[in-house]
């Protein structure tokens, strides 16, 4: 609208702006540039100029395709530069489409190595110092109570490599930066974090069991069933509330998880021990371990001369 309006005020001719749009989606891109001409306020003198008297825009679906299009407009100056900063910004763009910075032409030109140190850290950094957390710790088989702890260190040697490899620079780096510590967290809550909760709920379910051994079948045997279950729960969340403590991580869906697993697993002992006899609700049969053993013993047999020989004898019998 500032241009139409320069431009009428002017009253001479002048040559169409160049714009050349990367988009995958062409033709949604070319909707929305002539929703954008049919919306923008015109002077009177110019209510009847066509679009491409005034911006000459040109759509592609990829970067390589704009010197092309900037030569088809008949537009060359500057072009090798605006492609070349056109590409350092759709690598940035891809790597980081979530940070939003204000970044000067020195800082474009560097976006590609801030890039590649960012993807080196990501791709090969990362898994290199998880492999060796891995191994120092032996987080396949042990549940680490440090856990959180160890992850932000091996975040702190991720963010030493990109510096190393990146080196100096203003916004651009550190939004950089700040996503590549982002990416390494969640890296590692998707890759170590479920199998260290795992080992801890195996943990948990132990400590239920031991407790089920010394149950007693009486009055109110499933409340203090009911009560071992939320303290094998509580074992869990605080293991678990201490090991994420130098984190953001939380383990509270897998604690709800672990509760219902553990009520159904004591809901079905308990229903196996009414099936075989163990446990009658509201008996009075006395104190009986819940694991399953006979309840009574009884023995019959006939007795072939219950009066003895010589009566049944005389009796005919």
């Amino acid at each position: 609208e500032v241009d139409l309006a320069l431009r009428a005020s002017s009253g001479g001719a002048r040559p169409p702006k160049v714009v050349v749009v990367v988009a995958s989606n062409t033709k949604a891109a070319k909707k929305a540039l002539d929703k954008m001409w049919a919306a923008a306020a015109k002077p009177p003198s110019m209510a009847d100029v066509d679009r491409d008297a005034v911006l000459k825009a040109t759509v592609v679906e990829d970067a390589s395709a704009v010197a092309a299009a900037l030569q088809a407009a008949g537009s060359t100056e500057g072009g090798a530069e605006a492609v070349a900063q056109l590409k350092a910004a759709q690598a940035f763009a891809s790597k980081h489409a979530s940070v939003s910075v204000e970044a000067d032409a020195a800082e474009v030109s560097a976006a590609p190595s801030v890039v590649a140190a960012a993807s080196k850290a990501i791709e090969e950094d990362l898994p290199r110092l998880a492999a060796a957390l891995e191994a120092r710790v032996q987080l396949a088989s042990t549940f680490c109570e440090t856990l959180g702890a160890e992850c932000e260190g091996v975040v702190g040697d991720v963010l030493e490599a990109f510096d190393a490899a990146a080196g100096e620079g203003g916004a651009l780096l550190k939004a950089t930066r700040d996503s590549v510590a982002r990416d390494a967290r969640r890296a590692l809550e998707r890759t170590v974090l479920p199998a260290q909760l795992e080992l801890l709920r195996a943990k948990a379910f132990g400590e239920l069991k031991k407790k089920l051994k010394g149950l007693r079948i009486q009055r109110g045997v499933r409340q203090d069933a009911q009560k071992m279950v939320s303290q094998s729960v509580a074992f869990f969340d605080q293991k678990a509330k201490a090991a994420l403590a130098k984190t953001a991580w939380s383990a509270r869906a897998q604690k709800r998880d672990l509760e219902m697993f553990l009520s159904d697993y004591v809901q079905e002992r308990l229903d196996a021990a009414v099936l075989g006899g163990t446990h009658i609700p509201g008996g009075r049969q006395g104190l009986r371990k819940l694991w399953p053993f006979p309840v009574a013993l009884s023995f019959h047999w006939l007795q072939p001369a219950a009066l003895g020989r010589a009566v049944d004898g005389a009796q005919g019998l």
